[in-house]
């Protein structure tokens, strides 16, 4: 159940992404910076644990990625690799 950042074919797992704090490939741009709750663990978000917040930037700019489960990215990358040291 563990849940990375999908940026095309290539995902990044979140345990090494809150390691590192940030991971770059060439232009790419991976950050995680701690401070978002989890809606998912309370009745109320405040208290939930925190998942902190993902950042995904090419040259200096935003662009699309998804946070999702590993085992959903395979399903949609099924030649995809994911990053995990």
């Amino acid at each position: 159940m563990v849940r990375v950042v999908a940026i095309g074919n290539e995902a990044w797992s979140l345990p090494l992404l809150r390691r590192k704090g940030v991971i770059t490939k060439g232009d790419l741009v991976i950050s995680w910076k701690a401070g978002q709750s989890s809606s998912l663990d309370t009745r109320e978000i405040a208290p939930g644990r925190d998942v902190g917040n993902v950042v995904v930037q090419r040259g200096g700019k935003d662009i699309v990625h998804d946070v999702t489960f590993a085992f959903v990215f395979h399903v949609f990358h099924r030649q995809g690799v994911i990053h995990t040291q």
